[in-house]
């Protein structure tokens, strides 16, 4: 609930008994990973516009159209596909706040085309933590299972960034191999062993090992 994370920011100076220390570390976790940019939904805008806004030089503006159509329900699944291959063809073109943002919209509406952009992004070392985060997440959100070796060498890797997002995602994952790929799912199931013994004891380490 990322509504939630942002609004968890304004708690983080309270330390209290009801509000310990440690609830505080996890609040800093979530909010840098998911909150560092607060995007405002663009609720009158049309289907039209919002993708018109995409199109801006205004870096603001690409944010919220952004936001806005990873929160709203498409009117059709054709849509949904022409607002997908819109956001992938302008995704080369952004940096920074707004192509982390655009990758947040894909990932939110989880649409199969968007599967080769996200293992692209796992790949590659010049994409920014927030952005593997998207990726990782809407990978696990799509469930295709050719995501599944790509996310175990994220997680394994202990220079990757938000592994318990991997962990997560594989654990989306998991679920479908253990119904249609009984190898697949025990490969899986190592991976979690190998990574829970070998884990790192920094903040990375241990949330990837507490998910």
């Amino acid at each position: 609930d990322y509504e939630l994370i942002r609004a968890l920011r304004d708690t983080i100076g309270r330390h209290s008994n009801a509000f310990p220390s440690r609830l505080v570390q996890d609040v800093e976790w979530f909010v840098e990973k998911y909150a560092k940019v607060i995007a405002v939904e663009l609720r009158e805008a049309s289907l039209p516009d919002l993708l018109a806004y995409v199109d801006s030089e205004e870096a603001t503006l690409c944010i919220d159209a952004a936001y806005t159509l990873g929160r709203r329900p498409m009117p059709s699944e054709d849509a949904r596909l022409d607002v997908v291959k819109r956001l992938i063809a302008r995704l080369s073109g952004t940096r920074g706040n707004v192509h982390e943002q655009f990758l947040s919209a894909l990932k939110e509406i989880a649409h199969p085309e968007s599967l080769g952009v996200f293992l692209s992004v796992l790949e590659n070392p010049a994409e920014s933590g927030r952005s593997k985060v998207y990726a990782l997440n809407g990978l696990g959100r799509i469930g295709d299972l050719e995501a599944v070796r790509p996310i175990m060498r994220y997680l394994e890797n202990h220079d990757s960034l938000y592994r318990d997002s991997a962990s997560w995602s594989l654990q989306m994952l998991g679920r479908i191999a253990q119904q249609s790929a009984p190898i697949l799912f025990g490969e899986i199931r190592q991976t979690y062993l190998r990574c829970l013994l070998a884990e790192t004891d920094d903040s990375h380490g241990r949330y990837a090992q507490g998910n």
